[in-house]
């Protein structure tokens, strides 16, 4: 399954290079937002002996949102 779904993105990234990947979302939101974040830490591990282990953790968040249209920026 691992490669059926490797070929089907690697289909799926040439198409859309190429400008010729079909929109598949019927309702587009007005806004779309993603944000991410990523931070280390260290983390003490039976592994690592005394020493800490230096982990990190990535995030993401994807929102639909609406938004006003201004002729200018407000802020």
């Amino acid at each position: 399954m691992g490669s059926d779904l490797r070929e089907l993105r690697q289909q799926r990234t040439e198409l859309h290079a190429a400008g010729k990947l079909k929109v598949e979302v019927r309702n587009l939101p007005d806004l779309a937002v993603v944000e991410t974040d990523g931070v280390a830490f260290a983390r003490a591990k039976r592994e690592c002996g005394i020493q800490s282990c230096l982990e990190r953790n990535k995030t993401a968040l994807c929102m639909r949102m609406s938004s006003d249209v201004h002729e200018h920026d407000p802020a």
